[in-house]
């Protein structure tokens, strides 16, 4: 457990020694610290044994298996074509699994960056918030529908671009890997809807009324996607209530109180071109109220996954809004804003420690494939 604290001490350490040199040679931009993110935490997840991770050894088993028995029609009629193109050409390279889970955590970790250094007004802050707030040890055990998300949020990030035909594509892509990619169409919907109060307010309403029908709507999502019949319940081996009883629920709690300062914000910005504040508001409203009133049910949280991967995005940017509406000087307004992002990166620490003590994902113990 202890190579995750020295993976993030070792981060911030070198994230500041890149800023300085950034800043001494006037490199702009932030690829270089996209590439330091990956190096280090998507290093540490692609060399870990197929120990590290509830369902590694399966997605190695899987990777064996199309390699070996499945051919070119197999993958066209595949649930997730991509995946299982994906998997046969890395089979190509090579016969070991490993080499799946590390392709796997290397182009999450990567697409994760990326959005990342697009959508925040923090990169340092976002990327530590994907750490703490368990989606990277997460990523460890769902790696197929993680990789999935980090293309919508990829897609997300050209879709507040304007670039509406780059996002239809990444999302067009991980459907191709993950069927529950679906969901991806509703920030499509949030994002073309011109927001207003009112409209703010059926929005939380309608979801609401959803919460009264999820019960008669759950037969039709397992029809929809038959394998998720196992986690219809809270006797699965990765659920949202063991991952509750780590301490998740707290971050969700903790995301309410952000999400609700954020919503006081909101009225400054309906009116004006600042659509990225908007959406994130309401797609954070769509993760504290289904994760909050769906913690123990494994078949949404899936679906919540989507969605609530953009707090990392969403809480430097509601710190920046509110530091902006205090008469400050620039100087100022970085130093309260980076004081309070990080205090919520070690509130963060808490749950994120909790969850590990529990071997929430089966993390615990890291090991190397070379060991």
């Amino acid at each position: 457990m202890a190579i995750y604290y020295v993976s993030i001490i070792g981060y911030i350490l070198s994230y500041f020694f890149i800023s300085l040199i950034k800043q001494e040679l006037k490199i702009a931009g932030d690829g270089l610290f996209v590439g330091l993110f990956v190096t280090i935490f998507g290093g540490v997840s692609a060399v870990r044994t197929l120990s590290v991770g509830t369902d590694t050894e399966t997605y190695g088993a899987i990777f064996s298996l199309i390699g070996t028995n499945h051919d070119l029609h197999d993958m066209l009629t595949s649930k997730y074509p991509l995946y299982e193109f994906y998997n046969y050409l890395l089979y190509q390279v090579s016969t070991s699994p490993q080499i799946i889970i590390a392709a796997n955590a290397l182009i999450t970790t990567l697409l994760v960056g990326i959005a990342i250094s697009k959508l925040s007004s923090s990169f340092f802050f976002s990327s530590l918030l994907y750490i703490t707030g368990y989606y990277y040890f997460n990523s460890m055990n769902i790696g197929r529908q993680f990789l999935a998300a980090a293309l919508i949020m990829v897609g997300v990030a050209y879709l507040l671009e304007r670039k509406v035909n780059l996002f239809w594509l990444f999302e067009f892509l991980a459907v191709l890997v993950h069927s529950t990619s679906l969901v991806g169409v509703v920030f499509f919907v949030v994002y073309i809807i011109h927001w207003s109060f009112k409209k703010v307010i059926v929005f939380i309403v309608s979801i609401l009324s959803a919460f009264l029908l999820i019960q008669k709507v759950m037969p039709i999502l397992l029809m929809i996607f038959p394998d998720y019949a196992l986690y219809n319940g809270e006797n699965s081996v990765l659920s949202l209530a063991s991952q509750s009883n780590g301490g998740q629920i707290y971050v969700y709690l903790l995301y309410l109180v952000i999400t609700i300062v954020g919503v006081l914000l909101l009225n400054n910005y309906l009116n004006s071109r600042n659509k990225k504040f908007v959406f994130l508001n309401l797609i954070m409203i769509i993760t504290v109220m289904l994760g909050l009133v769906f913690s123990k049910q494994i078949l949404i949280s899936r679906f919540v996954l989507y969605f609530s991967l953009f707090a990392v995005i969403y809480i430097p940017n509601v710190v920046s809004k509110l530091t902006g509406i205090f008469r400050l000087d620039s100087h100022e307004r970085f130093l309260i804003s980076n004081n309070f992002n990080m205090m919520i990166v070690v509130t963060m620490l808490v749950p994120m420690t909790v969850q590990l003590v529990r071997n929430i994902s089966g993390v615990v113990p890291y090991l190397v494939f070379w060991s």
